[in-house]
Order: structure tokens, then C-alpha cells, then sequence
């Protein structure tokens, strides 16, 4: 029972670090309350139906038969981990928190490491977000120049921005829906395939509700203290996190939708020449780089302590 209630802990930690909305915080295209809302709704849908294929990956990891004692160690550095990310503002990846969680607690109790599938898992963490800075820039790109191709004065110019404003709503719903899909395994991959169907509504109840009421701050903060976008340039950076995150989704592949997007985010701005703030993409990196074995020694301590 207190297995499933961490699992709960850590997918409530997951949806509040859900910041994909952050690009329509930047165009000011929809207020947060409906931003928050919309979020919990598409992450929970997303975990409900694709939620189980990346969990297969994460119990390929170590060779540990895991014991009640080794699944609160691993969950509970997690959720400390994400508690502490929440609290400062910082975007961390979900993935990193795992794999450095099981790798810390496989060590600790003298199990063993499959370092192909950590391989596989780092070269994502590679590819991913490189594949979306670029799939952002350029495509950004294009757009700029459809859009002064096609536009004259500042009524079409205002027109085409209102469009990108509808469609870029529509976009970060489908990217959200991936998110959940490829995010709640790190929550509840333990139990997946003991019955995939109520831990994966487990995983999505409690994504949705840490997205619902605590994603609101991390929102805001991505998106009003990295870059500034309007609606057409944020487009350009959700469809390549959208279609990033769908890939190694269906590939069973976790990938952090946090670097994915944040690194889309950069894309964009400097697509269109605008200033990227050094100091908060440098706090996002440093999170990033540290999450690994911040989460390792939290589980092999937990270990030490169980």
C-alpha cells in the first residue's frame, strides 16, 4: 500500500512539472486557469492510453527482482527529487530521475546494470532535444518567411498571428497528451505489468492533479523568463516537441519532454533573433546535469535507510 501511495506522490510531482504550456503563457494566447485545466485533461488521456510502452523499457534497466523495500527507495528519491524541483521553479527531467534512482538502488543491494538499454536511454537524451532545437529553428524559419511573403500590412499580420494563436492551443494538446503517455511510466512502471490498467489511472489521476494545482508556477516561469515568443514563433516550438516526444513515444524510448521543450523554446528565439536569458538556461542545465546523480544517492541513501 505505501508502494502505490509514493507511486501517487511521484506522478502528482510529474504534472506539476508539466511546462508545456509555457509557450502559450509567452504569446499570451489563453490565461492560466485554463491553461492548468487543459493540462490536466490532456495528460491524463495521454497516460491513459499509451502509458504502458515506455514502462517496459524502465523494468529492462537493472536485473533486481524489486522488494517492497527497493520500490520506496527508488520512488520515494524521486518525489523528493520532483519536490524540490517545484519548489525552486526548475524544470527537471523525469527520465534522469529514474534511471539515476534505479541505478543508485540496484548498487546499493549488489545488483547489476544493463548498460545497452542505459545506452539506448542516453543517446535519447542526446537526440531528443537536439532533434527539437532543430526541428524549432528551422521551422521557425519557414514560418517567417510564409508569413512575409504573405502579409502586407499589419491587419494580415495580426490575422495570421490570431490563427497561430488557435493552432498553437491545438498543438500543445497533443503534445501534452505525448507527455503523459511517455512521463507516467516513471511514476508507476513498478506495477505496469501486475495490472496496466489500474496503475496506469493511477498514474493519470495523480499527473492531473499535480498538474491541475501546481504546474501554474513552472508554466509561468518558463514562459515569461526564457525567450520571448509570439503566437507563430511558439508554434513552431510545440509541433517539434509534439512530434519529438510522439517518436520516442512509440518507440519506447523515455525522453525528457522537459529538455525537449525547453530546447524548442531556444530554437525558436534564436530563429528569430531574440535574446535568450543565458542565466535561466543555465539553471534549467544545471538541473538537468545534476538530477542523475542527485537521484542515485537519494535512493542508495533510502536503501541504506530501509
Amino acid at each position: 500500500m505505501i508502494e502505490v501511495l509514493l507511486a501517487l506522490f511521484v506522478a502528482i510531482g510529474m504534472g506539476s512539472n508539466e511546462e508545456s504550456f509555457s509557450c502559450v503563457v509567452a504569446s499570451k494566447s489563453l490565461k492560466i486557469k485554463w491553461i492548468v485545466v487543459l493540462t490536466s485533461i490532456a495528460v491524463f488521456f495521454g497516460a491513459m492510453f499509451f502509458g504502458q510502452l515506455v514502462s517496459e523499457t524502465f523494468n529492462s534497466i537493472t536485473n533486481v527482482e524489486p522488494s517492497n523495500s527497493f520500490i520506496i527507495a527508488v520512488l520515494l528519491s524521486i518525489g523528493f527529487w520532483f519536490m524540490f524541483a517545484n519548489i525552486f521553479g526548475l524544470p527537471i527531467s523525469t527520465t534522469t530521475s529514474v534511471v539515476g534512482a534505479l541505478s543508485g538502488a540496484a548498487l546499493m543491494v549488489g545488483g547489476s546494470i544493463n548498460f545497452i538499454i542505459i545506452r539506448d536511454i542516453v543517446l535519447s537524451w542526446f537526440f531528443s532535444p537536439l532533434m527539437g532545437f532543430l526541428f524549432a529553428y528551422f521551422l521557425d524559419k519557414l514560418i517567417l518567411m510564409i508569413i512575409v511573403k504573405n502579409t502586407h500590412n499589419f491587419r494580415q499580420r495580426e490575422l495570421i498571428e490570431r490563427i497561430s494563436s488557435r493552432l498553437l492551443i491545438l498543438v500543445t494538446l497533443v503534445l501534452v497528451f505525448f507527455r503523459g503517455a511517455n512521463d507516467v511510466a516513471n511514476a508507476v512502471f513498478f506495477f505496469v505489468p501486475e495490472n496496466p490498467f489500474k496503475f496506469k489511472l493511477l498514474g493519470a489521476i495523480g499527473m492531473s492533479l499535480g498538474a491541475l494545482f501546481f504546474s501554474g508556477r513552472l508554466i509561468k516561469h518558463v514562459g515569461t523568463k526564457l525567450t520571448e515568443l509570439n503566437p507563430s514563433s511558439s508554434l513552431s516550438t510545440q509541433i517539434s516537441s509534439m512530434l519529438v516526444v510522439a517518436l520516442f513515444t512509440f518507440l519506447k524510448m523515455p525522453v525528457s519532454g522537459s529538455t525537449v521543450f525547453v530546447s524548442g523554446l531556444v530554437g525558436s528565439g534564436l530563429a528569430r533573433n531574440k535574446k535568450v536569458n543565458s542565466n535561466t538556461f543555465y539553471n534549467m542545465l544545471f538541473s538537468w546535469v545534476i538530477t542523475l546523480p542527485a537521484c542515485a544517492l537519494l535512493s542508495a541513501v533510502f536503501i541504506f535507510l530501509l
